[in-house]
């Protein structure tokens, strides 16, 4: 009797310790690739980002907004912006200057944003984009 109660605690002991596993191929594909909320950084992210700045990168051009975002973001240097996208350093000075000036203008056509806000352009800067003010 004493060796029976011994294998039923061993029994319920072992069972304890078995971790449920779910075969794989019992999933649906979709819902193994597609998370059912948000992650941590992804709602900060959310959060962070202003629907009007948003907007208006989404705006910009692709061949201006790569330099902009390696430049802003991912703080590389022209010179490794230049490596990256096998151009010129002048051509991504350049591109960065165009970005800046379609993101500046992009927002400032946001309906609702105060001009008071948005320090005025360099007299050089106006001159280069022909006072398009």
């Amino acid at each position: 009797m004493h060796i029976l109660v011994n294998t039923i605690n061993d029994h319920r002991r072992k069972g304890l310790r078995v971790v449920a596993t779910v075969d794989i191929s019992d999933l649906e594909e979709d819902s193994a690739c597609q998370p059912n909320q948000l992650g941590p950084e992804e709602v900060l992210c959310n959060e962070e980002i202003d629907p009007s700045l948003s907007r208006a990168l989404s705006s910009i051009p692709e061949i201006f907004l790569t330099p902009l975002l390696l430049r802003e973001i991912q703080d590389a240097t022209y010179e490794e912006i230049a490596q990256t996208l096998a151009v010129p350093v002048g051509t991504v000075m350049s591109r960065l200057f165009r970005a800046r000036a379609l993101l500046r203008d992009a927002i400032l056509l946001e309906p609702g944003f105060e001009r008071s806000t948005v320090p005025p352009m360099k007299k050089k800067e106006k001159r280069k984009r022909g006072a398009s003010e």
